[in-house]
C-alpha cells in the first residue's frame, strides 16, 4: 500500500491541476460570453436606432411624394390655363 501512495498522490496532483485548468477555462468562457452578450446588446440597440431612422425617412419620403404630386397637378393646371389664355389672345388678335 505504501508503494502505491506516491502514484495516488501523483494522480491526485494531476487531477487537481486538471481541475484548476478547467476552472480557468470555464471562467474565460464565461467572461467571453459576457463580452459577447454586451456586444450583441449594443448591436441590437444600433439596429433599433437604424430601424427608427428608416421609418422616419420613409414617412418623409411619403410626404415629399405627396407634395411632388400636388405640384405636378398644379403645374398641369397652370399649363392648361396658359394654353387657354394664349388661345384667347390669338382669337382676339385674329378678330382685330
Amino acid at each position: 500500500m505504501d508503494a502505491r501512495q506516491p502514484r495516488f498522490e501523483q494522480r491526485l496532483d494531476n487531477l487537481e491541476a486538471g481541475q484548476k485548468e478547467l476552472n480557468q477555462l470555464t471562467k474565460a468562457i464565461i467572461h467571453r460570453q459576457e463580452m459577447t452578450d454586451a456586444k450583441l446588446e449594443a448591436l441590437t440597440l444600433d439596429v433599433h436606432k437604424i430601424y427608427g431612422m428608416m421609418v422616419s425617412f420613409q414617412a418623409s419620403k411619403e410626404r415629399q411624394d405627396k407634395i411632388l404630386e400636388m405640384l405636378s397637378l398644379r403645374s398641369l393646371e397652370q399649363e392648361g390655363e396658359i394654353r387657354d389664355l394664349r388661345r384667347a389672345i390669338y382669337a382676339k388678335s385674329d378678330l382685330s
